[in-house]
């Protein structure tokens, strides 16, 4: 449990990211 709550917090931080970028 406590890893997929690492990737989700991962996935998340990648995707605020990328928004981002994307927005730029």
């Amino acid at each position: 449990m406590e890893l997929l709550e690492s990737l989700f917090s991962t996935l998340i931080q990648v995707n605020k990211f990328g928004l981002q970028n994307h927005v730029i």
